[in-house]
């Protein structure tokens, strides 16, 4: 659905889709006390969002962050089930790259609206 993204960024259920997957993922694992996974979710929560506001733009990069991020998302949650639940360097460098470019993307596209 991420791929999809890139190609239908002002597809408002496309986005839908992928933040309310993002969104349940973040409740469930914080329900569960997995602190891995419900911080990654909400990152991609939050940038998504703010795609859904109209406040970010949907990018190559950014698109290329939230892929990875749910690739780190697939090796966190079986870790985080064998007790493993600690983000390591890497992980909290592309959620601060993730976070990084919602926020820019959210900066441009005030800067496009005010003109």
């Amino acid at each position: 659905m991420l791929v999809v993204l890139e190609s239908s960024a002002g597809d408002q259920e496309i986005v839908n889709t992928i933040f309310r997957s993002a969104h349940t993922l973040k409740g469930n694992a914080a329900t569960l006390g997995l602190d891995s996974i419900t911080r990654i979710a909400h990152v991609m929560e939050d940038v998504l969002h703010g795609v859904r506001a109209g406040k970010v733009t949907v990018t190559r990069n950014l698109v290329s962050l939230l892929l990875q991020s749910t690739d780190r998302l697939r090796q966190f949650i079986p870790e985080s089930l064998a007790g493993r639940d600690t983000l390591d360097r890497a992980t909290l460098t592309l959620l601060e790259r993730l976070s990084a470019a919602g926020l820019a993307s959210s900066e441009d596209t005030k800067t496009v609206c005010a003109q």
